[in-house]
């Protein structure tokens, strides 16, 4: 059956259909006809013929060819129709064509019928390769928008001069917010040390047409920084010209932090081995010189020896200190015991030793709420942690200024323990330590953490306070987090976890 044309002529005249079979037999072969005169045989052809075009009498007597048309067009939009009769004036021929026929012929120019199908016919293939094309590309831009509006990676086109044609929605979770608009600068997001090199890798895929991948940072709305990852094509035309980049970027900002976090507990592990070597060497070179001044301070009786041993004294000891504090942070909180400690009451106790302890240009401001829950710790531990800040701070404001401590509990989520290797979701207490004072550049400021970095004088510190803080919070399985701004002063937040109510 799909070999054969099948022709519906709408007709009441058995010798008119007779001439139309005879006309259009002589130009198309294996042709199936079926004649009917009636709105209900038009409505029942269409289904059970499924005719490949229609002829219609412009004047029937139970209907005409303008009801005919509209019939067709309303249930078939695509099948062509052909008007054909005795006689139809200039007014009516023009309304059955803006009515959608494909042609009309003349019954007295019968000859033109045969060639005024074949044209048909062939519009109406045409028409329908046409329809097939335009559902098909519906089809595929449907299918490319449901990917890029469920896939977390961005998706951008480009023109060959850099600027934006679309982007998925995936740049709202990027980014923070999506308003990027048609011809906005591709490069205005991208992190401005990393721009030249975006810049060179766009223009390789647009000189050469080769995919390239490359990793850079982009600037989010917020200005925080996220770690991405791209691949770019060429999209060429039919003559092979380069007419739109496509560019596929992959947030990667959650696995560039845990990286570096892997790099850094590498990094420490490593100087803990080295620490721990050097303090049990300076720890044995140490004991016979103290023993030594001990033994000499008891048999001295010269005045200017006695003073000479004190600073040999003082000397040795601090050395031993260091030795101390070095083998601190080599074990961490190991060997600690921990029990149930009160912050509230630690805070009160360090609130009275700063007030004692520190100039008077240094005021200290306490909140804590009463029902802050205990934590489990090493009260020793805690409360040099807390100590050390405290004096950092203090050291932060030669000319004085406000150290303030607040404390509260929190609820860590899962996507903020990502980036905390030691961290679980879960119940914490967040003590954070404010000061005022100079504050830490940023190119400081990723090193502070570091075993033996520091930024004060020779013999005012060792590099192991923040070393030794960052290692007993991790080992306590909490967090600490700094925000600093030069000039502005520093906040110190740590994460412990607090104890479930019982």
């Amino acid at each position: 059956m799909n070999d054969h044309t099948h022709i519906l002529i709408l007709e009441d005249s058995p010798i008119d259909f007779a001439l139309a079979k005879r006309e259009i037999n002589k130009v198309l072969e294996n042709c199936v006809f079926r004649q009917e005169e009636t709105p209900e045989g038009l409505l029942d052809a269409l289904i059970t013929f499924q005719p490949d075009i229609i002829l219609s009498d412009f004047n029937m007597p139970l209907f005409d060819g303008m009801y005919a048309l509209e019939l067709t067009k309303k249930h078939q939009p695509l099948l062509p129709i052909i008007m054909w009769t005795g006689a139809l004036n200039d007014e009516d021929a023009v309304k059955c064509m803006l009515a959608g026929a494909s042609n009309y012929v003349l019954k007295d120019n019968i000859r033109r019928l045969g060639s005024a199908v074949v044209h048909a016919l062939e519009e109406g293939r045409l028409a329908l390769e046409h329809k097939k094309a335009e559902e098909s590309l519906r089809h595929s831009e449907e299918q490319f928008r449901l990917i890029a509006e469920n896939i977390p990676d961005l998706i951008t086109l480009l023109d060959p001069q850099g600027n934006m044609i679309y982007n998925s929605p995936a740049y709202k979770s990027i980014l923070g917010e999506h308003s990027y608009l048609n011809s906005a600068d591709a490069f205005a997001n991208v992190h401005p040390d990393d721009r030249k090199k975006v810049r060179g890798v766009f223009q390789e895929i647009v000189d050469n047409g080769a995919n390239q991948l490359t990793d850079f940072r982009l600037l989010a709305w917020d200005g925080s920084v996220r770690y991405v990852e791209s691949s770019g094509s060429a999209i060429r035309d039919a003559n092979g010209a380069i007419t739109q980049i496509i560019v596929v970027t992959r947030n990667v900002t959650e696995k560039k932090l845990i990286e570096e976090q892997l790099l850094r507990s590498q990094r420490m592990d490593s100087i803990g081995m080295l620490a721990s070597g050097i303090a049990h060497d300076l720890n044995n070179t140490l004991t016979p010189i103290i023993l030594s001044i001990n033994m000499l301070r008891r048999i001295s009786t010269n005045p200017q020896s006695n003073e000479l041993l004190e600073i040999m004294d003082g000397a040795a000891k601090h050395g031993a200190a260091i030795v101390k504090q070095m083998l601190n942070f080599v074990r961490g909180s190991d060997s600690s015991k921990h029990i149930p400690v009160d912050i509230n009451q630690m805070l009160s106790e360090i609130e009275s030793l700063v007030h004692e302890t520190f100039v008077n240009s240094i005021s200290f401001r306490l909140t804590v709420p009463e029902d802050l829950p205990a934590i489990t710790a090493d009260p020793t531990q805690i409360q040099q942690v807390l100590m050390n800040l405290c004096i950092n701070a203090r050291d932060a404001m030669p000319s004085g200024g406000l150290i303030e401590i607040n404390a509260e509990t929190v609820t860590l989520d899962e996507d903020f323990c990502n980036a905390q290797p030691s961290a679980s979701p879960g119940f914490y207490v967040a003590i954070s330590i404010r000061d005022e004072g100079t504050g830490i550049p940023p190119e400081v400021l990723e090193h502070i953490f570091e075993p033996f970095f520091t930024t004060k004088q020779i013999g005012n510190g060792t590099g192991l306070g923040l070393t030794t803080v960052f290692t007993i919070v991790e080992k306590h399985r909490g967090c600490i987090n700094v925000v600093s701004e030069v000039g502005k002063g520093t906040t110190f937040k740590i994460y412990l976890p607090a104890q479930e109510s019982s």
